[in-house]
């Protein structure tokens, strides 16, 4: 049926729509390849302590990341989702691990510190208010149900 349906067409006309298929494939992939993904990522809170500030409380985002791309790449970019899939935020994300690029076809953490808190304000409003704040600004952050996916930084 094919090869009967084949023969109404001249040459000219087969090589057109071949050549306009293989366009459409090669639009096509390029497309999947640059969707933007919806990936689980979350806000951790970490303590630790800089000798000018004293304590600190960061709030770091977190995500692992395939790197399907066809390059090493240092970073991404992402936009934060709440559980109806509303953007409520945006970041980048660093995927070096040690200096080192996360490679193609290599899967690694990406994060990036969002905000961060230091103990310089428990002397300004006591520590039961710097605990409420700690603890209300974790609050928020854990609205980040998922993270939409929308770029690479290569390098």
């Amino acid at each position: 049926m094919l090869l009967h349906f084949l023969r109404l067409f001249s040459v000219p006309h087969l090589l057109l729509t071949l050549f306009v298929l293989c366009g459409a494939f090669i639009l096509e992939a390029g497309n999947a390849f640059a969707a933007p993904k919806d990936i689980p990522c979350d806000v951790r809170l970490e303590f630790s302590t800089d000798p000018s500030i004293g304590q600190v409380v960061s709030y770091t985002l977190s995500v692992q990341v395939k790197n399907s791309s066809p390059q090493p790449i240092t970073a991404v970019s992402l936009l934060w989702l709440d559980d109806a899939g509303v953007v409520i935020g945006n970041s980048d994300a660093d995927c070096r691990l040690e200096s080192k690029s996360l490679e193609v076809s290599h899967t690694g953490q990406c994060k990036r510190v969002v905000q961060t808190v230091s103990s310089k304000l428990i002397q300004s409003f006591g520590q039961t208010v710097w605990t409420e704040l700690v603890n209300s600004e974790l609050s928020n952050f854990k609205r980040i149900k998922s993270c939409r996916l929308v770029g690479y930084r290569y390098g």
